[in-house]
Formats: structure tokens, sequence, C-alpha cells
């Protein structure tokens, strides 16, 4: 699968000798704590961007998740998921993390932005929603951008290095975008 918009693509297969590539963005103490993950390693080595990589996506035939590799002007930096498909209900969870050097830039704006029209107009999904840790600001402004809203609090939700942290629910019908 392949979305673009001006310098961005997102595709859903790379070959895995750029797995060398997503290693060295993946390998940041920042993005861990930024998405509020344990299973995030740290370090990031090449053998766990493969598994990443190798990940099963389907069940039954059907996806439960797709992973984009965000490319800016042909260069890997970073990832967009589509994750938690639900059929039934009609949502998915969505989650992203763009590499130190290209942060700041419009990337993950523009990556949501796009996520959000495929997931409307190709899944025909309802909902999308995620959780952004209180302090992460930008991550909150790039979701607010995009038509999100605060649903909710998750407070001392996250341990992580002997703290607590909390996070803001937040979801986005997908069908107010019409």
């Amino acid at each position: 699968m392949h979305l673009k918009s001006g310098d961005i693509e997102l595709l859903t297969d790379i070959p895995e000798d750029c797995a060398g590539d997503l290693a060295k963005l993946a390998n940041d103490p920042a993005i861990r704590m930024n998405i509020g993950s344990h299973s995030f390693p740290l370090p990031y080595s090449r053998d766990d961007a493969l598994d990443f990589m190798r990940l099963n996506r389907e069940l039954y035939g059907k996806m439960f998740r797709i992973d984009f590799y965000i490319h800016f002007r042909n260069a890997l930096c970073g990832v967009i998921e589509i994750s938690d498909i639900n059929r039934d209900d009609m949502n998915a969870h969505i989650g992203y993390w763009i590499g130190a050097a290209f942060r700041g830039m419009g990337i993950a704006t523009e990556s949501v932005r796009m996520v959000c029209s495929y997931s409307r107009e190709q899944m025909k999904l309802h909902k999308l929603h995620t959780k952004v840790l209180t302090y992460n600001t930008k991550s909150l402004s790039v979701l607010v951008a995009n038509g999100f809203s605060i649903e909710g609090f998750l407070k001392d939700h996250f341990y992580l290095d002997g703290k607590y942290y909390s996070f803001y629910q937040v979801g986005k019908i997908l069908e107010e975008e019409e």
C-alpha cells in the first residue's frame, strides 16, 4: 500500500535492508517515553526492527493492524499505525512516532491526516482513537490539528522509571470530515 502527499509517502512494505535505518531512528529514548510504551525496545536494535517489519498483521484473512513507514523526501523518518482494528464497532487505534531529525517539520501532522482519510475512505471506519501523555503537547497539537478532541483523562496510568504519568484519551469521528 502506498499513500502520497507532497514530500511525504506512507508505505506498508519496505525492504528488510532498511532495518538498520529504522533501528537508528527508533533507538531514541524520547520515542519510548513519548508514546508511553513498555514494549518499545530500548536500545532498539536491527533485530528489533526486523521483528517489527515481520510482525503478523492479519488474522483469518482480516487485517488487525496496518503499519505505514513514513518517508520524507525519500528518507525513512518514522512509523504510523492503525492497530486494534475493530470491524464490529468500526474503530481503530492510531499511533505514530517520528525520528528526532525529522520532528517539527509537519510530517506527523500530514501523516495523521493521510491515515485519517485512508481510514475513512478505504477502510470505512467510523472513529480513530489514541492516548497521549499529558506532557506531550506537540503530539496532542498534531492530533487536534487533525480534528481529534480530548474525550477523557487517565490519571497515573503509565509507570516508568519510578514515576507515574497521565494520559489524555483522544478520538475523532471520521465521518465529521465530510
